[in-house]
């Protein structure tokens, strides 16, 4: 019986201290505490990699209450990143039976760069240095692992049912069928000054076109253009207001003027032409919304693997619990800052009360 005993408290012990040693398990493969600390360390503590991945994992990956901690927002997205990855690596391993080759990791450092570019210029981030810099300077391992896993997700997203394949005959084909959002209104405006707009509608009736009169009279400096201020596409933000305030007008007609400045101006727009982008310059938008589409895709099939994998975080880096949207990484609860009684001391006649 005291063998016994021995041997359970030393099970025990070790399997103790190899928990603690291991801050994440996904489907029985670890990561281990070191390496998730050295990730953390190269997000958090490297100009270029922190500026890149911020949107990436969407958190600004910023140091904790320690000048050498990781805020906990920041350990959960890192975390919750991880799982992912390895939750896809898993069901490429097992259920497609594949391995990234040496020419997938070579593509897919390159779509991993590129997007990290993208994602930069999208925000108009201005990063110490180029993505493939950032991806340089990270460890070998954490390289390593952030390739595979771009390798992986690419090669799940090209065998899922109703992935869109990125090649010109398949943009094409998507283009064609999605008209609706290539849809382009080209506007001239007139900045006209207060005083001057009678004078400025009063030529107008008498007519004057939209070049002239807006060359003649508008302040704004596309007046040196007649005017023309550019087209809009439903993927503009002001795609609708513009569609709004020139909703019926005939094509090379003034609009009303609307108040601009606190009434110091009268704001014209005028429709130039409408019709549909060309594919050429509609092309870089097409490419978008169909990696938009088939992320999409992915995320739902990602959803479905999080539910059955067998996850362990270490519970003093995050908390592994069902949201509104499925499994995900959460931070650990912070104490409350607001709402706390003054404290007072507790005697026989005084009752301590909880808010």
């Amino acid at each position: 019986m005291l063998v016994v005993l021995l041997l359970c408290l030393t099970a025990t012990a070790w399997f103790g201290v190899n928990q603690r040693s291991s801050a994440l398990v996904v489907d029985g493969v670890t990561v281990t505490s070191a390496e998730l600390a050295s990730e953390l360390r190269t997000v958090s503590g490297t100009p270029v990699v922190q500026c890149y991945l911020s949107e990436l994992y969407q958190n600004g990956f910023t140091t904790g209450a320690a000048s050498a901690s990781v805020s906990a927002s920041a350990v959960a997205a890192w975390t919750g990143g991880r799982v992912e990855g390895m939750a896809i690596r898993d069901y490429v391993r097992q259920h497609y039976h594949h391995a990234p080759t040496t020419a997938e990791l070579a593509t897919a450092t390159s779509a991993f760069e590129g997007e990290l570019t993208s994602l930069a210029a999208q925000h108009s981030l201005r990063c110490p240095g180029t993505a493939a810099q950032a991806v340089a300077v990270m460890p070998a391992a954490m390289r390593t692992t952030l390739i595979e896993s771009q390798a992986d997700s690419m090669y799940l997203i090209s065998h899922l049912k109703g992935t869109i394949p990125l090649t010109v005959p398949a943009l094409k084909r998507y283009y064609n069928q999605h008209l609706s959002s290539f849809h382009e209104t080209c506007i001239s405006v007139a900045l006209v000054p207060h005083a001057k707009v009678a004078t400025f509608q009063k030529a107008v009736r008498h007519g004057m076109k939209i070049e002239a009169s807006a060359a003649k009279y508008s302040v704004d400096p596309s007046a040196k253009h007649g005017g023309f201020y550019g087209c809009l596409t439903p993927s503009s933000s002001a795609y609708a207001a513009v569609s709004a305030d020139v909703a019926g007008l005939p094509l090379r007609t003034w609009s009303k003027p609307f108040n601009y400045a606190n009434g110091k101006f009268g704001l014209f727009v005028a429709v130039r032409s409408q019709g549909v982008q060309p594919f050429s310059s509609a092309a870089s938008t097409v490419l978008s919304q169909v990696r938009n589409a088939n992320a999409a895709n992915a995320s739902k099939l990602t959803s479905t693997l999080l539910y059955s994998a067998v996850v362990h975080v270490d519970p003093s880096l995050a908390v592994w619990q069902l949201t509104s949207s499925g499994p995900g990484i959460g931070p650990l609860a912070q104490p409350a800052l607001i709402d706390v009684g003054a404290p007072t001391l507790f005697t026989a006649t005084t009752a301590p009360t909880y808010r």
